[in-house]
């Protein structure tokens, strides 16, 4: 039965035997030791990225060349072309606004805008139980096995395709997407008409939501798509599709009797969002002059390019620091991951360790 965020689907019964001899194990064992020699490999690997990170950044600071602030900059100073230059808190804002056509809306001073769409869409759920019921003659276990389904509606960052469900007619996903994610992204500018591109920033204020004016005005292609209806936050975009003729296919089909009560959305409703990275009102950075001086960008330094920023004053060893700690946090969270590979191992191979010595006494009486 289906009714709103919840369904049930069919429930399978089947029997069968279950050798305690367990071939399987070796093949399991041996796919969990390869899954643990290529997280260790990775852990390595992040460990050999972070020292070349940390000579990078080093590099970066040794190669300054130039340094200058605000007051240079708007007096018409030329920026060494070519050279590793070092800017102390220098205004920034975007070179223009950013524009979403669909929605007819406008974002000033964003480094970058995403928009996010979100779609409403069914979950399977599979829940299994099972229960010795015998042993056959030589042994090994008679088992029966109950598989159920439930389904569960909500927003989701991607569409789920329903053609595979034990149920698919009853909770059916359509794949409309009149409107998808994208990021856009701007140029900055700094005092004096010094550009740069918003992405090659290594530090930025957090994003937000975007909250959506009261008197925003639908334009033509948000209308053609179904979106009638907004709030403060979202855009919403609702399938129409026939409720009974849907409920009758969905009896017929897989025997599902739809109730009709609608959940918090319907299946193939879509609702679109917006995160705004703002500039920030200032930077201090270390980067490479470029274009006779109107341009910043990335500096050669080590295996790698480099453009370091913090928000606000900050020294060339402040940026240092702040772009080491980052490094240290990624390799951190590599390290947790080996850890936690390590110990699913171990208790996976205890785990199938007694069956395969069972195995073998059973073999050898």
């Amino acid at each position: 039965m289906k009714v709103g965020n919840f369904g049930t689907g069919k429930t399978h019964r089947r029997v069968y035997v279950r050798s305690k001899e367990r071939d399987g194990n070796f093949w399991c064992g041996v796919v969990l030791s390869v899954g643990v020699c290529i997280v260790t490999g990775l852990v390595v690997w992040s460990e050999y990225e972070a020292r070349h990170s940390h000579k990078a950044i080093e590099e970066l600071v040794r190669q300054i060349e130039y340094s200058g602030d605000e007051v240079a900059l708007v007096k018409g100073d030329r920026l060494p072309e070519g050279k590793v230059v070092y800017l102390y808190d220098v205004h920034l804002q975007a070179d223009a606004p950013v524009f979403d056509d669909d929605f007819g809306l406008r974002f000033d001073n964003a480094a970058s805008v995403r928009r996010v769409t979100e779609y409403c869409q069914w979950v399977e759920v599979q829940h299994r139980s099972r229960e010795k019921v015998g042993e056959t003659a030589e042994g090994d276990d008679i088992m029966e096995e109950y598989v159920s389904y439930t389904y569960h509606l909500g927003w989701r960052s991607h569409r789920i395709p329903s053609l595979f469900f034990d149920s698919p007619v009853a909770y059916n996903n359509p794949q409309r997407d009149p409107s998808p994610s994208y990021e856009m992204t701007t140029r900055g500018t700094l005092a004096g008409g010094v550009v740069l591109e918003a992405a090659d920033l290594s530090e930025l204020p957090p994003s937000s939501l975007y909250r959506i004016p009261d008197d925003v005005v639908q334009t033509p292609t948000a209308y053609h798509n179904n979106f009638v209806t907004h709030d403060r936050s979202h855009f919403y975009s609702p399938y129409v599709e026939s409720g009974v003729a849907a409920g009758v296919m969905s009896y017929l089909i897989d025997g599902i009797i739809d109730t009709g009560i609608r959940g918090d959305c319907g299946a193939g409703d879509i609702r679109v969002s917006f995160e705004v990275t703002p500039y920030p009102d200032t930077v201090s950075l270390i980067a490479k002059a470029e274009d006779g001086g109107t341009r910043l960008g990335r500096a050669p330094a080590g295996t790698t390019t480099l453009l370091l920023n913090a928000i606000g004053p900050a020294s060339p060893s402040d940026i240092a620091t702040l772009a080491a700690a980052k490094v240290e946090n990624g390799r951190f969270w590599w390290l947790v991951g080996g850890v936690v590979s390590l110990l699913i191992w171990a208790i996976a191979m205890a785990w199938l360790k007694p069956f395969s010595a069972s195995a073998t006494h059973r073999k050898q009486a």
